[in-house]
């Protein structure tokens, strides 16, 4: 994902934070046209790039940072969806995981968001994807799969009895993941949960240097005011 986020922003640009905390997430200053926006994106090396309390907490205080200083964010989404779990749950990911999009959806400066490889359930939806957030611009690769969770899991529980009933019960589970996986691209992708286009990896560039071009319009005046609390920043 770094070596992605390198080739998209200006050359020997990226100043990453906290780089040791939280793997499962990046988050970083860099330029793009010379100039400076805030980057977070999912690590899938660590974790999957699944987020769980900490990759949101601190996803969510680089986004204020990036807010409350007037810099436009990007986002490089390749995510499984939210840590389940018992232990997740005791620490509070449900609650936890709402804080990006929070503070994404309540930012004044330009949002953009990448869809490299997986979408899925509310990840999808913590990384600012599709129709939840307040997006100046939204994109996938050919790559990307965006779904409400991941197709293998969901054809184990939609379809269990089929398969437990099939002669072949591992043929009949792999052709119905095959069915789904046509159904989860980036082209379905682009003309039914809130993407703009699905583009090339070497537009993506391009398209965000333009998406930056465009956005000095001011916002509504009944816009929520740019108000952060210091223990966000």
């Amino acid at each position: 994902m770094r070596d992605v986020v390198a080739g998209v922003v200006d050359a020997g640009s990226v100043f990453e934070l906290k780089a040791h905390y939280a793997r499962n997430i990046v988050t970083a200053f860099a330029r793009v046209e010379g100039e400076p926006v805030g980057v977070v994106a999912n690590a899938p090396r660590v974790m999957a790039g699944t987020i769980d309390t900490d990759a949101s907490e601190k996803a969510a205080r680089f986004a204020s940072l990036c807010d409350a200083f007037g810099l436009p964010i990007l986002l490089f989404e390749d995510t499984p969806g939210v840590l389940p779990g018992p232990d997740s749950e005791a620490e509070g990911v449900a609650r936890h995981a709402g804080k990006l999009p929070y503070e994404l959806n309540r930012a004044t400066v330009p949002i953009a968001n990448v869809v490299l490889r997986r979408g899925y359930g509310f990840g999808h939806v913590a990384m600012g994807g599709g129709r939840s957030a307040r997006n100046d611009l939204t994109v996938v690769w050919p790559t990307a799969k965006v779904a409400a969770m991941g197709i293998e899991g969901a054809v184990d529980v939609a379809y269990r009895r089929e398969i437990e009933a099939a002669d072949d019960p591992e043929a009949k589970r792999e052709e119905l993941v095959a069915k789904f996986q046509d159904r989860t691209g980036a082209i379905r992708a682009a003309s039914g949960v809130g993407v703009d286009a699905a583009i090339a990896p070497e537009e993506t560039r391009g398209r965000i240097a333009r998406m930056l071009d465009r956005a000095d319009e001011d916002l509504e005046e009944d816009w929520p005011p740019k108000k952060h609390h210091i223990d966000s920043i």
